[in-house]
């Protein structure tokens, strides 16, 4: 809903930043190229006066959501052999959801649109959350979605890395000539 309202339509007629203002004072006179350069190139920014309206309330509340996140967790589900059978499960499922619907991409790198796909962060902690408060996640199932997540999460970025130096070393070698197998 807080996305949905605070959309870039509803600030359209707010004033465009400062330094959007100045620069376009500073190329007025210019010639007409130069002011059409400078009008595309400031289009891409005119909208940061949004962000910069939202950004402290995210620097407040994004905090705030983690830890309560974090106390909300009963660390001792964890010690629980089905709970980690089915984060572990979970996890996979997860995982491997992703990465299959990375295949579908076009002619592109399918695993890394598949990984880069995998973090569910904030989506999976806020259904956690919202779960868990409304009485239809218990301390069980909240540690297996918590652990979905972290798990998804902290794997993503080291897989990323491999995926993407492989697809450097392949695309350095073709450069060069040499044939590399898929």
């Amino acid at each position: 809903a807080a996305g949905l309202v605070l959309d870039a339509v509803h600030f359209e007629l707010f004033d465009d930043p400062s330094f959007v203002r100045e620069l376009n004072d500073a190329v007025k006179d210019a010639e007409p190229e130069l002011q059409q350069k400078a009008k595309t190139i400031l289009s891409t920014v005119s909208h940061r006066h949004v962000e910069e309206l939202i950004e402290p309330i995210g620097f407040l509340f994004v905090p705030v959501f983690f830890v309560y996140t974090g106390f909300s967790v009963n660390v001792s589900s964890f010690t629980s052999f089905h709970v980690l059978i089915a984060g572990g499960i979970i996890t996979a499922i997860a995982l491997l959801g992703k990465v299959v619907s990375g295949l579908g991409a076009g002619k592109v790198n399918k695993w890394l649109v598949g990984w880069a796909m995998m973090p569910r962060g904030e989506v999976g902690l806020i259904f956690a959350v919202t779960g868990k408060s409304l009485g239809v996640v218990d301390d069980n199932e909240y540690a297996v979605i918590l652990m979905m997540v972290v798990l998804s999460t902290l794997l993503t970025p080291p897989i990323l890395t491999a995926i993407i130096n492989r697809s450097a070393r392949r695309s350095q070698k073709e450069s060069q000539g040499v044939s590399v197998p898929l």
